[in-house]
C-alpha cells in the first residue's frame, strides 16, 4: 500500500460500487476483513463507502517496512493486571507469498503485580506508573532480551463496561487506566528519544478482531453457532493442537495460521502433553499448552505466570488473535486494491 494514489483508487473504489450496485452488506463484509469497523450509527453506502476509502488509502505500516534488512516484527497485547498476554509475531515476507505465515517467538501471561514486585494493588497513580515502567523497560524494550525491539505494537482497546453491566466496574476501571498510562508513556517515550523508541503504535478495536474470526470460523463451517469468545478460544486450542500433538484434539477449521518459531525446542511433545485429554476445557487446554510452550522456549524468556486463577487460555487466545487479525487486514486490503484495479466483483470478494 506504499505510494496508494488515494485520489485514484477512491474514484475507482466509487465507480465499482455504483455499476456493480453494491449492497451495504457487501460493504459491511469488505469493512469487517479489512479491519474497518463501521460507524454504528449509520449504514448508509455513501457512509461506508467513504470508510473503506480513507482507511485503505492510510499508509500500511507492514507494507512500508523495509525487508531488505530484518523481519517485521510485531507485539501483540491484551491488557489486564492479572491477565496480561502478550504475542511476539515475525512476518518473514509481505506480502506472504506462498507458503509464508507468521511465526511466533514469544506468547505469555503474567499477573502484573507478582511480575513487577508492586503487590500493592490499591488505585494509586505512582503504583500504575511503576507497572507501565517495568513492561516497557523489561518487556518491550528490554535491552538484554535475545528478542530484538517491535516494528509495531498494537494494544486491545478497552471497554468500559461489559457482560450487559450496567456500572463501571473497578477492575475494568483499573485496566482502562493501565492501558492509557502504558500508550502515554510509549508515545512519550518515542517523543523523547524518536531513534531509540520507533516503534509504531495501534489501538485495535476488539469488536473488529472478534468479528473477523467469526466471519473467518463460519466461513469455513456455516453450521458452526458459538459464542464469538468461546470460537475463538476453539479456534487456537485447534491450531496449537495441531503444533504441538501433531493432530487436532478435535477438528475445528483450518490449519493454522502462524508457524511456531525454532527457538522452540519441539522435539518431544506428544508425550509431554498427553494429559491435555484429562482437562474439559478447551480454554485451560489453551493455557496448559502455552505454559508448556514457554518451558520449551531455547532464549530462556519469560515463563508464564503460574497462580491458579490465572489457568484460563482466552487471554493468551486474543493476543494471538489481535496480531493475526492485523496482518490478514493488511493483505485483505492489498486483495482490495487489487480487485479494484482489476474491475473485479466486489461481492466475490
Amino acid at each position: 500500500m506504499a505510494g496508494i494514489d488515494a485520489v485514484a483508487f477512491g474514484k475507482a473504489f466509487r465507480e465499482l460500487v455504483l455499476s456493480q450496485k453494491s449492497t451495504v452488506s457487501v460493504l459491511s463484509s469488505i469493512s469487517k476483513r479489512c479491519g474497518i469497523l463501521p460507524d454504528s450509527s449509520s449504514t448508509k453506502k455513501a457512509v461506508l463507502v467513504e470508510q473503506i476509502t480513507s482507511q485503505i488509502s492510510a499508509p500500511s505500516l507492514i507494507n512500508n517496512h523495509d525487508y531488505q534488512s530484518a523481519p517485521f516484527r510485531l507485539l501483540s497485547i491484551d491488557m489486564g493486571l492479572k491477565n496480561f498476554s502478550f504475542c511476539r509475531l515475525e512476518i518473514p515476507s509481505f506480502p506472504m507469498n506462498g507458503n509464508y505465515k507468521p511465526v511466533v517467538k514469544q506468547w505469555n501471561k503474567m499477573n502484573l503485580n507478582e511480575y513487577t514486585g508492586i503487590t500493592d494493588d490499591r488505585f494509586i497513580p505512582t503504583n500504575y506508573s511503576g507497572i507501565v515502567n517495568k513492561i516497557i523497560s523489561n518487556l518491550i524494550f528490554n535491552p538484554e532480551s535475545l528478542q530484538t525491539k517491535p516494528d509495531l505494537i498494537i494494544i486491545e482497546r478497552q471497554r468500559f463496561r461489559t457482560g450487559g453491566h450496567k456500572n463501571v466496574q473497578e477492575h475494568i476501571l483499573k485496566t482502562n487506566v493501565l492501558e492509557f498510562s502504558l500508550i502515554s508513556a510509549l508515545q512519550t517515550c518515542t517523543y523523547l528519544q524518536p531513534k531509540k523508541y520507533n516503534s509504531k503504535l495501534q489501538s485495535v478495536s476488539p469488536a473488529a478482531m472478534a468479528g473477523y474470526w467469526v466471519d473467518y470460523c463460519k466461513l469455513r463451517d456455516p453450521k458452526i453457532d458459538q459464542k464469538s469468545k468461546d470460537l475463538r478460544v476453539d479456534l487456537v486450542h485447534e491450531w496449537l493442537s495441531r503444533h504441538l500433538l501433531g493432530s487436532p484434539l478435535e477438528s475445528i477449521i483450518s490449519e493454522p495460521e502462524f508457524i511456531i518459531g525454532d527457538n522452540f525446542d519441539l522435539s518431544e511433545t506428544t508425550d509431554d502433553l498427553i494429559h491435555l485429554k484429562k482437562y474439559r476445557s478447551n480454554s485451560k487446554r489453551v493455557y496448559k499448552m502455552v505454559k508448556y510452550l514457554n518451558t520449551k522456549n531455547k532464549t530462556g524468556e519469560i515463563i508464564i505466570d503460574d497462580s491458579e486463577s490465572s489457568e484460563k487460555g482466552d487471554d493468551m487466545a486474543d493476543s494471538l488473535l489481535h496480531g493475526l487479525a492485523y496482518v490478514h487486514y493488511e493483505l485483505n486490503r492489498l486483495k482490495l486494491i487489487e480487485a479494484v484495479n482489476n474491475n473485479e466483483r466486489l461481492d466475490k470478494f
